[in-house]
């Protein structure tokens, strides 16, 4: 078999593939040779490609010191997502459709993937991981690969919603400068106390 390709040649497989010959089997390319390992994904040929937000999102701080205010999730609300379109067409079997909810864990600083047991083309939502507080959470939709099909990537307000954390942070350090000030103040007096009282 002799097989002559004038551009870029492709081979996607899921499991093994496995070529067998009586004698040898050669691959060469005028510059590199043969190349193993480092696949390029094959291209999606079914699944999700958007989904969206029924319920309408929450207003709260935008947490970038300007006052303003942003679009998101609140801690313990349910919201209604569903499919808004497939790469190609809807599966036979809408139950086929997985959920998942990513986020990163900036105590672990690592990335957390919530595996969600409803399936279908549309779940409701609810917000009750206080660990997404404070960060994006991203929502995504899939049949075989969530990390390639939809994703939603959706603000999760701070339990404080209508305050901006920044500011809260500049606050808190702010009062414990302070605090540190009158701390000194007060041992300076009571050493003071103390050398007249001897």
């Amino acid at each position: 078999m002799t097989e002559i390709v004038g551009g870029d040649y492709n081979m996607y497989s899921e499991e093994n593939i496995v070529f067998t010959s009586a004698l040898s089997i050669t691959e060469t390319g005028e510059e590199n040779g043969v190349t193993y390992g480092e696949p390029q994904d094959p291209p999606l040929i079914n699944g999700i490609k958007e989904i969206e937000i029924i319920t309408g999102l929450d207003d709260g701080s935008a947490n970038d010191l300007s006052g303003g205010l942003q679009k998101g999730f609140i801690y313990g609300n349910s919201y209604e997502i569903k499919v808004k379109s497939y790469i190609s067409h809807a599966p036979q079997n809408k139950d086929w459709i997985k959920w998942m909810v990513k986020y990163h864990d900036l105590s672990q600083n690592s990335w957390v993937e919530i595996r969600l047991t409803a399936k279908g083309d549309y779940i409701t939502l609810t917000i009750n991981n206080n660990e997404l507080c404070g960060r994006f959470v991203y929502v995504r939709a899939y049949l075989r690969y969530p990390e390639r099909e939809a994703e939603l990537k959706v603000w999760m307000h701070n339990r404080f919603r209508w305050f901006d954390r920044s500011k809260i942070d500049d606050q808190i350090k702010t009062v414990l400068k302070i605090l540190g000030k009158l701390i000194k103040e007060a041992v300076r007096y009571v050493e003071w106390r103390h050398s007249i009282m001897q």
